[in-house]
């Protein structure tokens, strides 16, 4: 009997997903029935004023909470279905966090906030800071790399995280307001490292994001109200599209 190989090609599968918070009168449908999927390597957007559930729905996806009813599935493993363990295990070696907070370590330079991330994944000391510093580099931040957060601009801050995020070679970036402290010049920018890390690098990357403008230009683009996902784009003929309960 043939072994049934998990799907690789596609990223994220969720059907008829829902997050409620409280009982009775006091219930609160923070996602509502989500059906949709991310193709391996797409850059998405997520757009939604605050409460719209934009948040909840980034912490399923990256393991952090668990669904009220519904299956999500990661590239063809039933998160639904995984121990705590296993989804500590997971987001550990397959999912990057970018958040608003740049979270570095202030007493670090961005080589250092990079190798730290980088703990028990390479075999040296030595691999682990030329790794770091070609993930620096693929965020344009090579000639930075020895100054302190403290030196660094608000964008050169959050391009330190981006990297950091990406040291375990995760196969997804889930980022949850990344330029939310961020000028709307610097946060193109951000945006632009993003979107180059999924159609150069083929990086699967999903951001959220309450500021239309940062969300436009995004080659797939999904919109959040009451915790209900709507997408602006067609569904795809192979079904990998949105689709509404």
């Amino acid at each position: 009997m043939t072994a049934i190989r998990p799907e690789t090609n596609v990223a994220y599968r969720l059907a008829d997903l829902s997050r409620t918070y409280g009982d009775g009168n006091r219930k609160v449908h923070a996602l509502r029935e989500a059906s949709f999927s991310v193709r391996s390597g797409e850059y998405v957007a997520v757009v939604g004023s605050s409460g719209s559930g934009k948040s909840t729905l980034l912490q399923l996806l990256g393991g952090l909470d668990r669904p009220s009813s519904g299956t999500i599935e990661f590239f063809g493993e039933a998160l639904t279905a995984m121990s705590e363990r296993q989804l500590t295990n997971l987001r550990q070696r397959s999912i990057g966090f970018i958040f608003q907070q740049f979270n570095l370590i202030p007493t670090l330079t961005a080589l250092q906030n990079v190798e730290a991330a980088l703990a028990g994944a390479a075999p040296s000391g030595h691999d682990a800071a030329r790794r770091a510093r070609l993930l620096l580099a693929s965020v344009g931040l090579e000639e930075r790399a020895r100054h302190l957060p403290g030196k660094l601009s608000g964008g050169e801050q959050q391009r330190v995280a981006i990297a950091r995020a990406l040291a375990n070679e995760p196969r997804v970036l889930l980022a949850d307001e990344p330029t939310g402290n961020l000028d709307s010049e610097t946060g193109r920018d951000v945006i632009s490292v993003l979107r180059s890390l999924a159609e150069v690098h083929g990086q699967t990357v999903i951001v959220v994001t309450h500021d239309p403008r940062i969300a436009a230009g995004a080659p797939r683009l999904m919109h959040m109200d009451d915790g209900r996902v709507a997408e602006s784009n067609e569904v795809l003929s192979d079904g990998l599209g949105v689709s509404m309960g």
